[in-house]
């Protein structure tokens, strides 16, 4: 497994989905719940960034980290989408005007999860040579 690193651009929108327990409901005749859970760890989360009025290259850098996250694939080797830069601990992507240690660590997900594109980026041009663009994550957990 590969790590991408995303471009280093911060945006101006994030919405964050922290995921769920792997769990199994049973409800009994008289309505009683029982709930069975699967694991200690979250699946799942979303995350999603908004880029307003960012250049042709910035877009052309997210386009490619897309790419490159999902070409070549095989059944040992998959990619994902890291937030933490390799030269510093926090990448100000995910974690731009955020102050608190802790909910920086949420949002990029310090644990077994591993951030994929949800889709591929959303690109609407807005201006000649600025543009908006969506991109939608999900944190998957990948097998050893």
């Amino acid at each position: 497994m590969t790590a991408t690193y995303f471009p280093s651009i911060s945006p101006t929108s994030r919405s964050y989905r922290p995921g769920e327990y792997a769990r199994q409901e049973f409800e009994s005749l008289d309505g009683t719940k029982s709930y069975i859970r699967y694991g200690n760890k979250r699946t799942s989360s979303t995350l999603d960034l908004t880029f307003e009025n960012i250049t042709d290259l910035q877009v052309l850098s997210i386009l490619s980290n897309y790419e490159s996250v999902n070409e070549g694939w095989t059944d040992t080797e998959s990619k994902w989408v890291e937030f933490i830069d390799a030269n510093s601990e926090r990448n100000k992507v995910v974690t731009a005007g955020v102050e608190a240690t802790s909910l920086q660590d949420f949002y990029i997900e310090r644990t077994e999860l591993k951030w994929r594109y949800d889709g591929p980026p959303t690109v609407r041009s807005t201006f000649p040579n600025r543009s908006t663009v969506q991109c939608k994550f999900v944190a998957c957990l990948d097998s050893p």
